[in-house]
C-alpha cells in the first residue's frame, strides 16, 4: 500500500489554492533511505554561503523572511497525530532502508555526541498543538511527542534541524527568536488511513499549517 505522507502531500499540493494554504514553495516525495534523505536535504536545503563577518547582517536583513520546513512520515502503530518536538544524534534501525542500509546505535552527525538531544520551536508546537486540540474536531487525536524513534523519520528530522541555524539544544531554555524569524523544522507523525481516514488526514494537515500562519502572525 501507498504510504499515507505521499497522498497527503500531492493532494494538499493539487488543493492548496482551493484550501487557501499558506504558500507552498515545493514538496517532495523522500525515498525511505539515509542516501535519499541526504541527497534530499542537500538540495531543498544548501549550505548558506556566509562568512562570519557579515552572517549578523544577512540574518538582519532575511528577518522578515520565515519558512517552515513540515516533514511527514506515518507511524504504523500511531492511533492520533504526533507532533514531534525534539531530534536525537542517533541511528538505529530495526529493519534495513530501501538500500539495504542498517544502522546501529551511529552518529547521524559524527561532530556531536551520541544521542544529543535538539529541540524545534517548543513554543510554537505546544500553541499550535493546544489551539488544534481546542477544537471539537480534533480534540484527542493530536499530542506533543518527543520519542520520534530512531529510525529514518528521527534522521531526517534531526538533519533538517540542524541546519537552522539557531535550533534549541535540549536543556537551553530559550534560543528560539530567531528561529521565529528564519526558518522553523517540524516532524509530524500520522497514523495509517485505517485508523484516521485520508479525507481527515488531509483536512488535519491543512488546519496545522493553517495554525502555524496564525501563530506566525501572532508573534
Amino acid at each position: 500500500d501507498e504510504n499515507p505522507t505521499s497522498t497527503i502531500l500531492r493532494r494538499l499540493d493539487s488543493e492548496r489554492t482551493a484550501r487557501r494554504l499558506p504558500h507552498i514553495s515545493s514538496c517532495t516525495e523522500i525515498e525511505t533511505s539515509v542516501t535519499s534523505v541526504r541527497q534530499t536535504l542537500e538540495r531543498i536545503r544548501p549550505p548558506r554561503a556566509v562568512s562570519v563577518d557579515d552572517e549578523f547582517g544577512q540574518l538582519h536583513k532575511s528577518s522578515s523572511t520565515f519558512t517552515l520546513y513540515l516533514h511527514m512520515g506515518v507511524a504504523m502503530s500511531a492511533s492520533k497525530f504526533r507532533v514531534e518536538q525534539c531530534a536525537y544524534n542517533e541511528a538505529s534501525f530495526s529493519i534495513p532502508d530501501v538500500r539495504g542500509y542498517v544502522a546501529e546505535k551511529e552518529h547521524i552527525d559524527p561532530c556531536c555526541p551520541l544521542g544529543r538531544c535538539i529541540n524545534s520551536d517548543v513554543e510554537m508546537i505546544k500553541e499550535v498543538v493546544e489551539d488544534l486540540s481546542s477544537t471539537d474536531r480534533w480534540r484527542g487525536l493530536v499530542d506533543v511527542s518527543t520519542d520520534p524513534g530512531r529510525y529514518l523519520c528521527n534522521y531526517l528530522y534531526y538533519l533538517s534541524m540542524s541546519k537552522d541555524k539557531n535550533s534549541a539544544e535540549s536543556g537551553i531554555a530559550d534560543m528560539t527568536c530567531n528561529i521565529r524569524n528564519s526558518s522553523v523544522t517540524i516532524f509530524l507523525h500520522v497514523p495509517p488511513f485505517h485508523i484516521i481516514s485520508e479525507d481527515a488526514q488531509v483536512d488535519f494537515v491543512a488546519d496545522f499549517m493553517r495554525k502555524i500562519e496564525k501563530w506566525r502572525m501572532s508573534i
